[in-house]
C-alpha cells in the first residue's frame, strides 16, 4: 500500500508544472543564461577600452572627425572610403561630437546583440528556449563576432540589417502583410547603406521574394509576386538612395568607387580593380585549387590581422554543423524551404563576395546568423536521428552536447587570446592609462599627442608610412600616398636640390612630417638612386628640426628659411 501511494505521489508530481523533465530544462536554461550573461560581460569589458582597431582609426571614426572638425560632410577625394556607405559612421559622430569614442563601440556592438536576440526568437518558436539560447550563445562566441563586438566598426550593423530583412520576408508567408514586404526593404537598404556588400542583400533578397511569397499559405498569382518584389526593391533602393545621391553628385556613379568603367567620366578617375584570384597568385603564390577552395578553408585557415588567411576566425564546426542540417528524413519538414532559401542565400553571397574582392571574413559575416541558424538545426537532426535508434537512444542528448562543447571550447580558446591580448583590465583599473594603451598598438601615437598638445592649430603633418591612421590627429594631417602616388617621393624625384624638396613642400601646405623610421628606410633603399638619396639626406639635416622622436618614429618640423 505504501508503494502505491508513493508511485502515485510521484506521478502526481511529474503531471505538476514543475515536474522533474521541467525543472531539468528549467537548470539548463539558467544555465544558459548565466553563460549569455557572462558573455555579454566581457564583451562590454572589452568594449570600454580606447579604439584600436585599425578601420575604425582609418575609416569608422576617423571620417566623422574630420566632417566634425570640417563643420560639415565635404568630399574627401584622397580617401577613397570616404565615399562608402556612412550609416553607422554618422551614428558615431553624435557621441564624437560630445568627445566620447568609446561610445561608438558600444553601438556596434549592440546591433551583434541585436542579431542573437534575432537568432534566438527564430529557434525559440521552431525548436524551443533552450536551442534558442544555444544559438545565440554560439553566434555571440564564435571568434568573429567576438573582435568585431568591441571595435567601431559596421560589419555587425550589416549582419543584423540584413538578418532582419529576410526574417520579415520569410514571416510575410505567414502574416501577408504589405508592410512586412516595406520593413524588409527598408531594412535592406539600411544594410546596403552601412557597407556596400549591402547591396548584394538588395539584389539576392530582390530575386528570392518572388519565390518566398509563392509559398505563402494563400494562393498568390506570379504578377502579384513580382510586383511584391518590385516593392521590396523599391523600399531599399530609397533607403538607400541618400548615399547614392551624394556620390553621383560628387563623382558620377552612385557606387563609386564600385563598377568605374560603367560610370566613368572627366570628374572621376577610373580605377581599375585587380582580379582577386590574381591577387593571390602574386601575393602568396596560391594554386588555383588553393583559391578555389577559400570558402572552404576560411573555417579552418583563418587568423587575425593576416590577410593572407582572410583577417579573422571562424569557428569550423560551424560549417560542419551546418551540412548536418540537410540529414535526410531526421528535418522537420516545415524547415524545408527556410533551409534551402538560407543555404542558397550563402552560397550566391559567399560567392559574389569571393569573385568581386579578396575574401575577408568580415566581408562575409552577413550570413554568418544563418550559418548559425542551420549548425543549431544540424544539433537538432543529430539528436532526432539519435532517438530513432534505440541502441543509441542514451546517446541522443549527450553527443550532440559534447559536439556543442568541443565547438564552444574552440570558441573560448580564442576569447582568452584575444582577452590576454587586449588586457583590458590594465586600463580599467587605471594601471595603464590612454595613452600608454594606445601606444602598445600603435606606436605612433606617442608622438601624434605630443603634436596635438604642442603644435599649431595651423600646422599641417605629412604622415609616411602611418597606413592612414588619422584618427588620432588633432591638426590637419596629409597621408603621403595619395591615389598610389607618393608625394613625398614624387617631390625628391622632380626637385634637384633639397632647398628646392623643402620649398615645394611648403607650397603644397605641409609645415611638419612624422614618419616611420624603418619602413621608410627600406623605401629609401628601394626607391631612390644614390643622388636622389643625397638630397634626401641634405633635406632632412639641413632644412628640417626632429621635434620629437620614438625608437620607431620621428616627427620634423619644416624650416623656414
Amino acid at each position: 500500500m505504501a508503494k502505491n501511494i508513493l508511485d502515485s505521489s510521484l506521478q502526481r508530481f511529474l503531471r505538476r508544472p514543475y515536474g522533474l523533465k521541467d525543472l531539468t530544462k528549467k537548470r539548463k536554461t539558467n544555465l544558459f543564461l548565466l553563460f549569455l550573461f557572462c558573455i555579454v560581460g566581457f564583451l562590454v569589458t572589452l568594449t570600454f577600452t580606447p579604439p584600436i582597431s585599425r578601420d575604425a582609426l582609418t575609416h569608422h571614426l576617423a571620417i566623422p572627425k574630420r566632417y566634425l572638425l570640417h563643420g560639415g560632410i565635404y568630399e574627401i577625394p584622397e580617401l577613397i572610403f570616404s565615399y562608402y556607405p556612412m550609416n553607422l559612421d554618422l551614428l558615431y559622430f553624435i557621441p564624437l561630437w560630445f568627445g566620447n569614442d568609446i561610445l561608438p563601440k558600444f553601438i556596434h556592438l549592440s546591433f551583434g546583440l541585436g542579431t542573437s536576440w534575432l537568432i534566438f526568437v527564430y529557434l525559440e518558436k521552431r525548436l524551443g528556449r533552450n536551442w534558442g539560447l544555444t544559438g545565440a550563445l554560439f553566434f555571440l562566441t564564435t571568434p568573429i563576432i567576438v573582435s568585431l563586438a568591441s571595435t567601431a566598426y559596421v560589419d555587425l550593423g550589416v549582419t543584423f540589417f540584413t538578418t532582419i530583412s529576410l526574417l520579415l520576408l520569410l514571416s510575410w508567408t505567414k502574416t501577408n502583410e504589405l508592410k512586412t514586404i516595406i520593413l524588409a526593404g527598408i531594412f535592406a537598404g539600411l544594410a546596403a547603406g552601412t557597407k556596400y556588400n549591402g547591396l548584394l542583400t538588395i539584389f539576392l533578397l530582390t530575386c528570392f521574394t518572388p519565390f518566398i511569397v509563392l509559398h505563402s499559405h494563400k494562393p498568390i498569382s506570379s504578377k502579384r509576386a513580382i510586383g511584391l518584389a518590385s516593392l521590396f526593391f523599391l523600399c531599399a533602393i530609397l533607403a538607400v538612395s541618400p548615399w547614392l545621391i551624394r556620390n553621383y553628385i560628387w563623382t558620377g556613379n552612385p557606387i563609386y568607387p564600385l563598377f568605374q568603367s560603367l560610370f566613368a567620366n572627366e570628374g572621376s578617375p577610373l580605377t581599375q580593380g585587380m582580379n582577386p584570384f590574381l591577387i593571390r597568385k602574386l601575393a602568396y603564390d596560391e594554386s588555383l585549387w588553393q583559391t578555389l577552395l577559400i570558402p572552404i578553408r576560411i573555417f579552418f585557415e583563418g587568423q587575425d590581422n593576416d590577410p593572407k588567411y582572410f583577417d579573422g576566425v571562424l569557428n569550423p564546426f560551424i560549417l560542419l554543423f551546418a551540412l548536418t542540417a540537410f540529414l535526410p528524413n531526421y528535418s522537420i519538414p516545415s524547415f524545408k524551404t527556410e533551409k534551402k532559401l538560407f543555404f542558397w542565400f550563402i552560397i550566391l553571397f559567399l560567392l559574389f563576395a569571393f569573385v568581386q574582392r579578396v575574401i575577408r571574413i568580415r566581408y562575409i559575416v552577413p550570413v554568418l546568423p544563418f550559418l548559425i541558424i542551420l549548425s543549431i538545426l544540424g544539433l537538432y537532426n543529430i539528436k532526432s536521428y539519435l532517438m530513432t535508434l534505440r541502441c543509441y537512444s542514451r546517446m541522443a542528448t549527450f553527443f550532440p552536447t559534447l559536439l556543442l562543447l568541443a565547438a564552444l571550447s574552440l570558441n573560448g580558446l580564442y576569447m582568452v587570446r584575444y582577452w590576454q591580448k587586449i588586457r583590458p583590465l590594465q586600463y580599467l583599473s587605471g594601471q595603464t592609462d590612454r595613452t600608454a594603451f594606445i601606444t602598445r598598438f600603435w606606436p605612433e601615437y606617442t608622438l601624434i599627442n605630443w603634436a596635438n598638445k604642442n603644435l599649431a592649430q595651423s600646422s599641417t603633418i605629412l604622415a609616411v608610412f602611418l597606413g592612414n591612421r588619422g584618427y588620432y590627429f588633432d591638426r590637419p594631417v596629409e597621408f603621403d600616398l595619395k591615389s598610389g602616388r607618393s608625394l613625398l617621393c614624387s617631390t625628391i624625384k622632380e626637385q634637384d636640390s633639397a632647398k628646392n624638396i623643402s620649398d615645394s613642400l611648403t607650397k603644397s601646405g605641409i609645415s611638419h612630417i612624422l614618419l616611420r623610421k624603418d619602413l621608410f628606410g627600406t623605401w629609401c633603399w628601394e626607391h631612390l638612386d644614390a643622388m636622389e638619396r643625397k638630397r634626401l639626406t641634405d633635406f632632412f639635416n639641413n632644412h628640417t628640426q626632429e621635434l620629437n622622436a620614438t625608437s620607431t618614429h620621428s616627427l620634423f618640423a619644416l624650416k623656414k628659411i
